[in-house]
């Protein structure tokens, strides 16, 4: 007697016209039984032998794996894609975020130094120029003829 491990239950039509049922487990029967191809084919680890290369199956299978290999690599693809635009959007936040930090910092540095008299970044070139509000001694007008009068 032989030991089998079912994994997919089965019948088996013996070649006395007898149907013995084989229901998921182990199980103890003869050698016609264990080595016949039906059993084998429910048994636990059981993987059926490769269709011979250029057969009609062989073809099948091997197109069946170059359209499973397609889709895996189409999935990759596409979750690669979609964290590459991830990783990108993620750079223009960061970006706009920094570019309104600087205009916030701006400002906040417009407003220190309005507070404080006037933005004057470089005070010497600013003494070179004209100021056009400082007073300037008149000349020609008649208070002035009347006060030179005066002395």
């Amino acid at each position: 007697m032989a030991k089998i491990k079912v994994a997919k239950p089965f019948k088996l039509t013996l070649d006395s016209g007898e149907i013995k049922v084989f229901d998921i487990g182990e199980h103890d029967v003869n050698k016609e039984v264990s080595d016949h191809w039906f059993t084998k084919a429910h048994l636990e680890g059981y993987e059926p032998p490769a269709p011979p290369e250029g057969s009609h199956e062989w073809m099948v299978q091997a197109s069946e794996e170059r359209r499973a290999a397609a889709a895996q690599a189409q999935t990759e693809a596409e979750e690669l894609a979609a964290a590459q635009l991830a990783a990108q959007n993620e750079a223009v936040r960061q970006s706009q975020e920094a570019i309104r930090m600087a205009q916030m910092k701006a400002a906040e540095q417009a407003e220190v130094a309005a507070a404080k008299g006037g933005d004057v970044p470089n005070k010497k070139a600013d003494a070179d120029l004209p100021n056009p509000l400082a007073s300037k001694p008149k000349t020609g007008g008649a208070k002035a003829k009347a006060a030179e009068q005066a002395e």
